[in-house]
C-alpha cells in the first residue's frame, strides 16, 4: 500500500498537465496592430471577432495607445471574421481560419461631418405645482418691461 500511495501524486500531476494542455490548445488568440497610412498607431479602435457564416459576435476589444489589440476565442468554428471600426476611420473586415494569428490593419482616415442641430425650448412648462415661462418667447421689440 505504501508503494501505491507514492505513485498517486504522479498520476494527479500527469492528469493536470493533460487537462491544462488540452484547455490551452482549445483557445485561439488573435492579435495585431492597427496603424494609419503613415504608420502611426491608431488607439481606441473597436475590434470585433465574429463566427462565420452566421456572424455571431464572440469577442471584442479596443486597440491600446500603441494600436495593439488581442482577441481570444474558445469556439469550434473553422472560419472567423475580424472587423475594425471607429469614428474617424474607414471600417475594414478580414476572414481568417480558426488558429492563432497576427492580423494587422492599415486604416484610411475619413472625415465625419455633423449635421446642424437647432435646439428650441418650449414656452411654458410645469413641474408639480409650479408653472415656468420662457420670458424671451413672449417678448418683442416693442416691450419695455415684461
Amino acid at each position: 500500500m505504501i508503494e501505491h500511495n507514492k505513485n498517486k501524486p504522479y498520476w494527479i500531476i500527469i492528469l493536470l498537465i493533460v487537462f491544462i494542455g488540452n484547455h490551452s490548445q482549445a483557445q485561439t488568440i488573435i492579435k495585431g496592430i492597427i496603424t494609419d497610412a503613415t504608420g502611426s498607431p491608431c488607439p481606441y479602435v473597436s475590434v470585433v471577432l465574429r463566427e462565420l457564416p452566421d456572424s455571431a459576435m464572440v469577442s471584442y476589444a479596443f486597440s491600446n495607445n500603441e494600436g495593439k489589440y488581442q482577441l481570444k476565442y474558445s469556439g469550434k468554428k473553422a472560419r472567423l471574421n475580424v472587423s475594425i471600426s471607429g469614428l474617424t476611420i474607414v471600417s475594414q473586415s478580414k476572414n481568417i481560419d480558426n488558429k492563432d494569428a497576427d492580423i494587422n490593419f492599415k486604416v484610411a482616415q475619413k472625415v465625419v461631418t455633423l449635421k446642424e442641430v437647432v435646439i428650441k425650448s418650449t414656452k411654458i412648462w410645469g413641474s408639480r405645482d409650479t408653472i415656468n415661462y420662457l420670458v424671451s418667447a413672449f417678448s418683442n421689440k416693442n416691450d419695455v418691461v415684461i
